[in-house]
């Protein structure tokens, strides 16, 4: 009976179907993208329990079910090897453009090395060819040239020395030489030499020179009578007048090598027979300048400059009776002249030579008279500066350059300057200095620090600056702009040399004028570094120290300071970007008097001198407030925005802990009331007793 109820069981039970003969087992099929598993009808619940011994297909199913676990199997082990093969792949591809980014960058460096040893060599080049071109109008003089060149030596370098110059007055007939500019007077001769930097192009001053040009400046006259034939007329010393007739011809002209311009006197037979304008008739006494072999030579400079070299021997005559008025074409007429024309860009000049005649002129006399010629020529030299003056064109043209290429391709910074750099960042770290009484509220931080050494004090300033930072830096480190030069016109000594040795180094000597004592000589040695934060913001530091801690091969030596005493300073301008127009200046410097016990008089005369710079500067690149303001919340809202998801770094999330912890232990409860004053904000003060943090917040 149980063996029917069995079999009738079996029969009522739902069973497969048997396969086809045409079905076979499942299989797994390759495609360029890996294995592909395609499930047969045992997969479906309704074969979930089937029994291992039974067939189907004439496989039983347990035989199946291994068939199908070895198939995925296989499915499984190809697509790890793609998966294998395909990160092999991206890492070999990374590692390549890895590769590719180091060898630019090492391209990139090497170009710029390149670029740096072409620049000095042009340079070089450059000096070299400036060297020849003076001495070849040096060679021009006649007479005392041997002595002239004996006393007056080649220029720098147009950037280094005579590029910033500008004139000042000369109270000696010996050589004279003031940030560049020159004149000489040799006694023997009456030779007179002036030269100085224009700033203008030498096309625009040779048209001044040559040209049509009734009034050149506020002081001087200047009237072409015809080609090649001016009349220029100047006051001199209050109350008299200097007058010039000149022959002007052009001898020489290269656009890269300059311009060469002979210059002579008209004679005084000449003057007779010419009708000429009395610019200055409230004169009381009128000189005439008579110029013999005389030479113009215009070079051009960087920055759109020319250096202007005027050469001549030069005699004072004073005037003793009227000048005939008669027809300037007498110049072209008159038997024993010799005329001389050359046609220049446009530029049609003549040069009559006459003979001479003392009828109508008292000539000075010889000796000490005959320096009187120096005085005029000088006069006549600041002149011809004033008429082209452009000195904040010219500064702002140098700050240019300096940003778009010279910080660019400046020398790497050598070892010595790396370790001068890292002391005093050390010093500074470790300074202890404290805030000066009054300036709480000052929108510069000032802060003074006396170390006990006897003549040595440190001043410290922090200041929120509204200017970019590398415009800032530049500011602070071109200490031979013209603006700087006028900030120190009082100074009796003060020379700066640029890139010394080919380093990015400065050396600077510059006196200090002391109440009550001796003054100072400061020799000191400059060099710069520039940082890049990992946000990409930028941090100039420019480091000062004394030059005996230079080991180069340069040491300047400048007259006169042997006369006061040795003082050293030696500090750190840290010029740090905030937004794109904001910034952060820190100064630390200190002075050294080398006095035993400094006085507090002198203490605070150093602080005023140093510490004050910051105000004056704050209040020169002072901008609206209200946009310096919407600048800083746009920055601060961007780096919000850059590091939002970031995890905070060590000292910020243990901040974060503390103040944490302070919220979870007040609770709701002993808070006292603090006066408001404002109706918006309510505000509250708890007290907690002093808590060790342990050592993760040591």
């Amino acid at each position: 009976m149980s063996e029917l109820r069995q079999e009738s069981a079996r029969q009522s039970k739902p069973t497969c179907p048997s396969p086809l003969p045409s079905q076979s087992p499942p299989s797994v099929s390759t495609s360029p993208q890996g294995a592909h598993y395609h499930p047969t009808p045992l997969h479906s619940a309704r074969h979930a329990s089937l029994h291992d011994g039974e067939e189907i297909g004439g496989l039983t199913v347990h035989q199946l079910r291994t068939e199908l676990d070895k198939q995925k199997k296989l499915k499984d082990e190809a697509e790890s090897e793609l998966a294998t093969e395909r990160l092999v792949k991206e890492a070999a591809l990374r590692e390549k453009e890895a590769a590719l980014k180091r060898e630019e960058s090492a391209l990139s460096e090497k170009e710029a090395a390149l670029k740096r040893e072409e620049a000095a060599l042009r340079e070089k080049a450059a000096l070299e060819e400036e060297r020849k071109k003076f001495t070849a109008v040096m060679s021009q003089l006649g007479g005392g040239g041997d002595t002239l060149r004996k006393k007056l030596r080649p220029p720098d370098g147009a950037d280094a020395s005579l590029a910033h110059a500008k004139p000042l007055d000369w109270a000696t007939p010996s050589v004279q030489k003031v940030g560049g500019n020159m004149l000489v007077k040799n006694t023997t001769t009456n030779t007179c030499v002036f030269s100085l930097v224009i700033h203008e192009v030498s096309e625009a001053l040779l048209e001044a020179l040559l040209g049509d040009q009734p009034k050149m400046g506020k002081m001087l006259f200047q009237k072409v009578l015809e080609d090649g034939v001016a009349y220029w007329s100047f006051m001199f010393e209050g109350t008299k007048s200097c007058d010039l007739l000149l022959h002007m011809w052009v001898e020489k002209r290269n656009d890269e090598e300059g311009v060469l311009i002979r210059v002579e006197s008209v004679d005084e037979e000449e003057l007779e027979a010419t009708s000429l304008p009395n610019p200055h008739s409230t004169a009381s006494k009128k000189l005439w300048l008579f110029l013999k072999e005389g030479t113009i030579f215009l070079q051009p400079l960087q920055f759109g400059q020319t250096l202007f070299t005027f050469t001549a021997q030069v005699d004072v005559v004073e005037v003793t009776k009227d000048v005939v008025v008669a027809s300037p074409s007498s110049f072209r007429k008159s038997p024993a002249s010799v005329t001389r024309s050359t046609t220049t860009a446009g530029i049609t000049s003549a040069v009559t030579g006459v003979t001479s005649s003392k009828s109508m002129v008292k000539k000075l006399g010889a000796g000490s008279e005959a320096d009187k010629a120096n005085k005029p020529f000088c006069q006549l030299a600041n002149l011809f500066y004033e008429r082209f003056k452009k000195e904040d064109v010219i500064d702002e043209r140098r700050k240019t350059d300096f940003i778009e290429n010279r910080i660019l391709n400046a020398p790497p910074l050598t070892r010595d300057e790396q370790k001068m750099i890292a002391k005093l960042m050390r010093e500074f770290e470790v300074m202890k200095a404290k805030r000066i009484a009054g300036t709480v509220n000052d929108s510069v931080e000032k802060f003074l620090h006396r170390d006990g050494k006897g003549g040595a004090a440190w001043g410290m300033t922090v200041a929120r600056m509204d200017i970019d930072a590398i415009t800032l830096f530049t500011e602070l480190w071109l200490m031979d702009t013209y603006a700087r030069w006028a900030d120190h016109k009082k100074t009796a000594i003060r020379e700066v040399w640029e890139n010394i040795d080919g380093t990015r180094s400065v050396e600077y000597i510059g006196s200090l004028s002391l109440p009550g004592v001796q003054d100072r000589i400061f020799h000191t040695w400059l060099t710069w570094k520039r940082l890049m934060d990992e946000d990409g913001r930028e941090t100039f530091i420019i480091a000062l120290s004394p030059f005996v801690e230079y080991h180069g091969a340069t040491c300047h030596e400048v007259e006169g300071a042997e006369k006061l005493y040795d003082a050293t300073t030696k500090g750190v301008h840290i010029v740090k970007k905030v937004t794109e127009n904001t910034c952060e200046w820190t100064h630390v410097q200190q002075a050294d008097l080398k006095i035993s016990v400094l006085p507090e008089y002198l203490v605070d005369y150093i602080a005023k001198q140093q510490l004050g710079k910051a105000n004056e500067l704050q209040e020169k690149f002072r901008r609206n407030g209200k946009e310096v303001d919407q600048e800083g919340a746009a920055a601060l809202a961007k780096v919000i925005k850059e590091r939002r998801g970031m995890a905070l770094m060590e000292d910020q999330a243990e901040v974060f802990e503390r103040c944490l912890e302070l919220l979870r232990e007040g609770g709701e409860e002993g808070w006292k009331a603090l006066e408001s004053t404002s109706k918006e904000v309510e505000m509250k003060m708890k007290y907690f007793p002093p808590k060790k943090w342990g050592a993760k917040f040591a």
